[in-house]
């Protein structure tokens, strides 16, 4: 059976909405008005799979058919959650920790113009039995360097994590930084932390996988082990995307030890999958919750205005800021909950700990933004309407288009049907693309329409 990550499954809803869209123009010619529109519907209902089938044949957001309909899942439901072990149970010392790293070759992950050297391992952790791909993206030359420092980055869910590299432009973005002295020479970590065909735990569940323990005490471990590391705290930063943002939160609050510092990009504060987001655990697993009790601390939460969940996040970690803690919140009024709007906030949060000022920052205590800032997020909305509202009319006008066809044989209303049937399934299929992007926050201006080809690999 084909996968539904299979490239195959993008040809074959192609060529479907293709033949679908032919006998539509066969039966429209012919003004079989039933015939040509039950294929029109078909060819668009085709083509907007087509899309799906193209965004997770790049993205690889579910690779079989049990992970979609959830027949393989592990219900965490009824799990609770386990503390995280002490970290001088984990040792350089232990010889499990030692792996083979191979160089990457997979496009997916170097991008067009990869700089640096991009590293892999399947590494199982020898505590908690969890196995998985971690990536390493190191500075050339990093064999002959000492006390590298160590950024670990989480993805988030669903998520292509091979894709994490690339997306962020790691590559160029951290030659730059250390070329320049902004930073110091810092390899950047990959954990992959997705369970297969389930939703992610974060930290350890009982009866489930060790999530939390591979990935910051065993994973940190295993790069001490096969790196001239850092051994300061001061030298580790946690970071994580979306789900990943929140994860690097919970984690990094429980792992201050191996962590000194926290980026969160596009978190969020309160949990959304079992069990943590269980009544009897909600409030224990919030972020701000769990920081509360990790002081000091420093933490980097970029405030993104058309992303509610990092006002949301901000304002409760402000909440329970002492004085001895640093929270910066720098404020982005443009940006939206997508990889170029990470990308951006990466290269900024490695800025300030190099030592540069953010721009529009909040030390201490969060505001949310003013009235001034949200006339100027509307305003700069108007964009995207535009393109929505073209969109809309192109639509219509197809139809209208096909709609004279059945009714007049003249050979210009026969070519415009033709083109009309042709333009219906485009823009349903396109319609249904900017829908999503739009309800998920990936799109929140015409702007940020890169950033979903990105997601469809172009």
């Amino acid at each position: 059976m084909i996968s539904p990550d299979s490239p195959l499954l993008c040809f074959a809803a192609g060529a479907l909405a293709l033949g679908f869209i032919g006998t539509a123009i066969w039966a429209l010619l012919r003004h079989r008005l039933l015939a040509s529109v039950g294929a029109i519907l078909a060819a668009s209902i085709f083509a907007m799979g087509l899309v799906g089938a193209r965004l997770n044949s790049v993205n690889h957001f579910y690779p079989t058919w049990d992970a979609i309909l959830g027949a393989d899942g592990e219900n965490y439901a009824e799990r609770n959650p386990l503390p995280l072990p002490a970290r001088d149970a984990f040792s350089v010392a232990n010889p499990a920790y030692k792996t083979n790293f191979s160089p990457i070759t997979d496009p997916e992950t170097l991008g067009d113009s990869p700089q640096g050297e991009y590293l892999a391992t399947e590494f199982r952790g020898p505590v908690s039995g969890f196995s998985q791909t971690v990536r390493v993206w190191a500075p050339t030359g990093w064999q002959e360097m000492h006390n590298l420092q160590v950024l670990v980055f989480l993805h988030g869910y669903p998520s292509a994590p091979q894709r994490a590299p690339q997306q962020l432009d790691i590559g160029r973005t951290m030659t730059s930084l250390i070329a320049a002295g902004t930073i110091p020479p810092t390899i950047v970590v990959f954990p992959t932390t997705l369970v297969p065909g389930s939703e992610p735990t974060c930290v350890d569940v009982t009866g489930g996988p060790a999530t939390g323990t591979w990935a910051v005490r065993e994973v940190p471990t295993m790069i001490a082990a096969n790196f001239p590391v850092s051994t300061a705290a001061t030298d580790w930063t946690l970071a994580g995307y979306s789900y990943g943002g929140y994860c690097a939160g919970v984690l990094g609050a429980l792992a201050q030890d191996t962590f000194h510092q926290v980026f969160l990009f596009g978190g969020f504060d309160s949990p959304i999958y079992p069990p943590l987001n269980r009544p009897k655990y909600a409030d224990t697993y919030r972020v701000s919750t769990q920081f509360a009790a990790a002081h000091p601390f420093r933490i980097y939460a970029p405030v993104v205005t058309r992303d509610p969940d990092t006002q949301e996040l901000a304002t409760a970690l402000s909440g329970i800021a002492q004085d001895q803690d640093v929270l910066v919140t720098p404020v982005n009024n443009s940006g939206g909950h997508n990889w170029k709007t990470v990308r951006t906030e990466l290269r900024s949060a490695l800025k300030w700990h190099g030592g540069v000022a953010p721009e529009k920052s909040v030390s201490g205590n969060y505001a949310p933004p003013e009235a001034s800032a949200a006339a100027h997020d509307s305003a700069a909305d108007a964009s995207l309407v535009i393109t929505v509202v073209t969109l809309s009319a192109i639509s219509c006008l197809a139809v209208l288009a096909v709609f004279r066809g059945w009714r007049k044989d003249t050979r210009c209303s026969q070519i415009a049907a033709v083109i009309g049937t042709v333009m219906i399934p485009i823009t349903a299929a396109l319609g249904a693309l900017l829908t999503g992007a739009i309800a998920t926050g990936v799109v929140t201006a015409a702007a940020d329409l890169p950033a979903l080809l990105n997601l469809l690999g172009i």
